[in-house]
């Protein structure tokens, strides 16, 4: 896999998840015994370990961990070292719908980043009544006092021009760090004003994207926020946060900034309780033109997108209902005079 990077048939971040793995499941429970003496029942029993962890794993999680497993046993066989592949167990998981913020709660968003600029957070471990430590939360700085303190965060002016971005460009947040502005060209057609992000390859994906137009006024706003404080702006220089130390560290700061907004706001899980994180704004972006699109085309929308039609129509499309477009439902065709 390591050879596959530098060939660019994968990304970094690929290889780190799956050196993760390896060594927080796969090797402590297989690491000591020979290959050819595992067999379905070890697989089955592998399996049954990832289900009950805690915090809990989701199928498609549980699924890639199967995957790795099945990747060193295929490798297995390609070198000789074993004369068939084992036969593994089945794992069924529903296609979990992608979660986003409807307009209420979009707005939300963007209103209280705003109010809470300059605020910091503590995010702190609590113990529950047996002493067992939970999952940690957020907490605005000085309200309370129990716990573990694990990190203080600041949120800070790029909080707001992210959320605002993400939901007007259809990027992913590795996007967001890797983007500099030679990557950024502002354009006009036919009237429409937008940026185009000539981008990274993505998930093998390596088309300009089109942006709405208020990125383009984000993009300027941002620019000029960076220009002040004394940071580079010029064609290498990236647009968020150009002055972290690694772009994986100016990453993490929006991800846990945003995480300290979802828990202010409670709006950590959406209503049929799936996990929100940043990557819901790209989904929002979608769901956006899906929504409130006209005569959307789903594969121009994918292609810009950076995704597939399959993508769109099983995680997004599949949360569309009538009600959405009662205009489309209720619309007549005009007969020809």
């Amino acid at each position: 896999m390591e050879a596959q990077v530098a060939r660019k048939e994968l990304t970094k971040t690929t290889l780190q998840n799956t050196q993760y793995r390896l060594n927080k499941h796969i090797l402590p429970h297989f690491g000591t015994k020979e290959i050819t003496e595992i067999h379905f029942d070890d697989l089955s029993e592998f399996l049954n370990t990832l289900s009950v962890q805690q915090p809990v794993l989701t199928a498609s999680t549980i699924s890639g961990y199967m995957k790795i497993v099945k990747r060193v046993f295929t490798y297995a066989l390609q070198r000789q070292n074993i004369e068939h592949l084992p036969a593994f167990p089945s794992i069924k998981g529903e296609h979990n719908a992608r979660g986003f913020f409807n307009i209420r709660e979009y707005r939300k968003l963007w209103s209280r980043a705003r109010k809470l600029e300059g605020e910091r957070f503590e995010y702190r471990v609590l113990k529950d009544k047996n002493g067992v430590e939970q999952t940690g939360s957020y907490f605005a700085e000085g309200t309370c006092y129990e716990g573990r303190l694990i990190r203080k965060i600041k949120i800070t002016r790029e909080l707001v021009e992210l959320i605002l971005f993400m939901t007007n460009s259809f990027i992913r947040p590795t996007d967001i760090k890797n983007m500099q502005h030679k990557h950024v060209e502002e354009d006009e057609r036919d009237g429409h004003k937008y940026l185009r992000l000539t981008l990274p390859t993505s998930k093998k994906h390596d088309k300009p994207i089109v942006t709405q137009r208020m990125a383009i006024k984000v993009y300027n706003r941002l620019t000029a926020y960076n220009k002040q404080q004394g940071w580079g702006i010029g064609a290498n220089d990236f647009v968020f946060l150009p002055n972290a130390s690694t772009r994986d560290y100016a990453l993490k700061i929006l991800q846990m900034q945003f995480d300290a907004l979802l828990t202010n706001l409670d709006l950590a899980e959406g209503l049929k309780g799936e996990k929100r994180t940043i990557y819901s704004l790209r989904h929002t972006c979608i769901m956006y033109r899906l929504l409130y699109g006209e005569h959307i085309d789903v594969l121009t929308l994918a292609r810009n997108a950076r995704t597939s039609q399959e993508m769109i129509d099983k995680f997004y499309a599949s949360q569309l209902t009538g009600e959405d477009n009662v205009g489309m439902i209720q619309s007549r065709r005009t007969r020809l005079k």
